[in-house]
């Protein structure tokens, strides 16, 4: 379980603050934890940036489940709102907030899909400037598109690939990120949360 709470922890996270923490509660169960204490007050005032970080772990840790052959369920307790929010520093109560737990069933298959665990190693984000000369491969849009059917019901992707609704939605980003940017607060948190690239001890940062 340690092993897989290991692939959770790989998982990207809203400006890299990796607000998780895992607590194996039984031979095959593993609790995800919100760590409240992590989350942004000024970027993410409501916790849902770091409400959906956990999800990126949970994925990580499914996907690795099914690369050793392994069935894995998540069941979802119930969280309030004020549950997910940043937590006061001056606040007395504890910082974790139990979101999901994730069931792992069946034996590890020797026939390991090293392809899907290699992909997870190698993940990274792509920031180049939008070439609308590059296309998607027909084959890779079928993928993504059948991807979430295999989730449950209700869950629906769609691609945009028309350029001026591409467009469109670049404008409104770059409305968005002018106006946090107007934020003094705003600003001062991220760049707290900006760290050299030769400081290899602080734990938490970008």
């Amino acid at each position: 379980m340690v092993y897989f709470a290991g692939w959770g922890l790989i998982a990207p996270t809203n400006h890299n603050t990796v607000p998780e923490k895992f607590r194996i509660r039984k031979e095959r169960e593993i609790d995800l934890l919100l760590d409240r204490s992590l989350v942004l007050p000024e970027s993410d005032r409501h916790g849902r940036q770091a409400t959906v970080s956990i999800g990126c772990v949970a994925e990580n840790m499914l996907q690795a489940a099914q690369a050793y052959g392994l069935t894995a369920s998540l069941n979802f307790p119930q969280v309030g709102l004020e549950d997910t929010k940043p937590l006061a520093k001056d606040s007395e109560t504890s910082p974790l907030t139990h979101v999901a737990t994730i069931k792992f069933n069946g034996q590890i298959n020797e026939d390991v899909n090293a392809q899907m665990l290699n992909a997870m190693l190698n993940r990274k984000v792509e920031r180049g400037v939008y070439d609308v000369k590059v296309k998607l491969p027909q084959s890779l849009q079928d993928v993504i598109l059948q991807t979430p059917k295999d989730k449950g019901p209700g869950i629906e992707t769609h691609l945009i690939t028309d350029r001026r609704i591409i467009q469109a939605f670049g404008i409104l980003q770059r409305q968005a990120d002018t106006l946090v940017m107007g934020i003094p607060k705003f600003r001062k948190e991220l760049a707290d949360h900006f760290l050299p690239n030769s400081d290899l001890t602080n734990i938490r940062g970008m």
